[in-house]
């Protein structure tokens, strides 16, 4: 299980280094990969790739949407995270970082082709070996449950729902849920 600083809950700065990783500290995400002869990169495989450009996708939403809540417009929103988090994804069985406007530099996008049947994975990151324990999500290459997941609604998505709309969401283990209203709401 492999994991990096980025993903460590909640971030300390007092716990930098490898004293933050033996201090026992949770983190959102863990990988499953193998370590690669370059220290601090992995190597997964296709699945894992997947699971990570979608969970990597999700992360960009979200702070897009945390900036528009804020009172922020659209545009506005979407230049600063792209600012700040890369766009990671997959085209044509090549894995594409897109850090030009991270880096302000125009020739700072990659595409990563694998070997073997795995992609070698830094993504700026330095990887390290974690516990499985102490991830509250895994990104491994298991086909997802089909298991009922619970959806916590927020005051406005109970509105949308009042309203007779159909909200859609995809849990950590990136099972797609359709949440319905069972009756109509007060």
């Amino acid at each position: 299980m492999f994991t990096h600083d980025g993903f460590a809950r909640p971030h300390s700065p007092e716990a930098d280094g490898d004293a933050a990783h033996d201090a026992g500290r949770r983190y959102r995400t863990g990988v499953i990969g193998v370590a690669d002869r370059e220290p601090g990169v992995i190597r997964v495989n296709r699945p894992v790739v997947e699971a990570m450009c979608r969970h990597h996708q999700r992360l960009r939403e979200a702070a897009i949407a945390d900036h528009v809540r804020d009172g922020e417009a659209l545009e506005d929103a979407i230049c600063y995270v792209d600012g700040i988090l890369p766009r990671i994804f997959l085209l044509d069985g090549q894995l594409v970082l897109d850090q030009r406007h991270v880096a302000g530099d125009s020739d700072a996008i990659t595409a990563t082709a694998p070997r073997r049947g795995r992609y070698r994975i830094g993504l700026g990151y330095t990887w390290y070996r974690v516990d499985a324990r102490l991830c509250d999500t895994i990104l491994d290459d298991k086909p997802s449950s089909t298991a009922t997941a619970t959806i916590v609604l927020r005051h406005n998505d109970l509105q949308a729902l009042a309203a007779g709309d159909e909200l859609l969401a995809t849990d950590t283990a990136d099972r797609q849920v359709r949440v319905l209203p069972a009756a109509p709401l007060p």
